[in-house]
């Protein structure tokens, strides 16, 4: 579907190019510093059109990278954190798959009653 989309739209802008090409076909002379460039006038801005698009993803590829290892970064550590919480769950779920007459009188009674620890001043 995208590919289709695509497609149409590179048709489109090529007819567009085409036409502004065919009615804009007047020789013109440009004079830069030591260079001097003649040719037509859609010529001339069709290059420049690409000299400025190439120049905007000269500028932008260094956030592209970055956010690309960003993102990387970002998937490893969900990646990491989702193991840590499945380890997480199982040692909850262990305990409590254990039926109460196979635990240990004393165990049972630690887990209900807190230890409490009593502490004297020295006054």
């Amino acid at each position: 579907m995208r590919i289709t989309i695509a497609l149409i739209l590179a048709l489109i802008l090529a007819i567009i190019v085409t036409i502004f090409a065919v009615q804009n076909n007047t020789p013109i002379n440009i004079t830069f510093l030591a260079w001097k460039i003649d040719g037509s006038l859609a010529l001339i801005l069709m290059i420049t059109f690409a000299l400025g698009i190439l120049l905007g993803l000269l500028v932008s590829t260094p956030a592209w990278i970055r956010k690309i290892r960003q993102s990387a970064t970002l998937k490893k550590n969900i990646r990491v954190l989702e193991k840590d919480l499945e380890a997480a769950r199982m040692a909850t779920v262990a305990p409590s798959m254990v039926k109460p007459s196979e635990v240990p009188a004393a165990e049972m009674a630690a887990a209900e009653e807190p230890e409490v620890e009593i502490v004297e001043d020295a006054q």
